[in-house]
């Protein structure tokens, strides 16, 4: 195996687990999730340089999104069919289903509880809000990795984005991929560490 890959496994096992890292972050429960609004709007249509589309022009994200799941090597891409047109939200509902049967027998897992609520989220400029509440993260606290599995869901539909992680409506200290705690916007270079592995060179 290559040295690459065996610091990238090395880097997974160790954040997968920090339970005291995810517990020293401060990250509290919320009684009921922040209402959303417009989430299901696709992120093109919010940008304010973006053009006027034509009714038979699809969205960036019409009908499918790609939410991040953890493999092997670190976080792994996948594509999942969502309702039209395919927003935070639904990309966000996605990402908490988790992996799929066939999925889950080849290894693929979540940081994310399946059995959670969903998380609230909704777009000011070229921030994403995600509000954090009771039930985020799965049994023995693998926070940074369902921090960045949400981190890179969101920032794939449109990448230059940040995500501001919110606790009962203010920025929530969490931990970056280095495990400081920041409560400042993050993006994916926050979580790079983490990020899909790099597809080996032709041959």
């Amino acid at each position: 195996m290559a040295p690459g890959v065996i610091t990238r496994l090395r880097t997974l096992v160790a954040v997968l687990g920090v339970v005291a890292v995810a517990s020293a972050c401060g990250v509290r429960s919320q009684s009921s999730p922040s209402a959303i609004e417009h989430d299901d709007v696709p992120f093109g249509l919010l940008d304010p340089d973006a053009g006027t589309a034509t009714p038979d022009t699809p969205g960036p994200a019409a009908g499918r999104v790609t939410v991040y799941l953890v493999g092997p090597d670190g976080l792994l891409p996948v594509e999942r069919e969502v309702a039209r047109p395919g927003g935070p939200r639904r990309a966000i509902r996605a990402l908490i289903a988790g992996p799929t049967t066939e999925e889950s027998a080849a290894g693929v897992q979540s940081a994310l509880d399946a059995e959670a609520s969903e998380l609230s989220v909704q777009r000011d400029g070229r921030i994403i809000q995600v509000e954090l509440h009771e039930g985020f993260f799965t049994e023995g606290g693998a926070q940074i990795v369902a921090l960045a599995q949400v981190v890179y869901t969101l920032t794939e539909l449109e990448p230059r984005v940040r995500v501001q992680f919110l606790l009962d409506g203010e920025p929530a200290e969490v931990p970056r991929g280095d495990g400081v705690l920041t409560n400042r916007p993050v993006d994916r270079s926050d979580y790079s560490a983490l990020g899909p592995a790099a597809a080996p060179p032709a041959t």
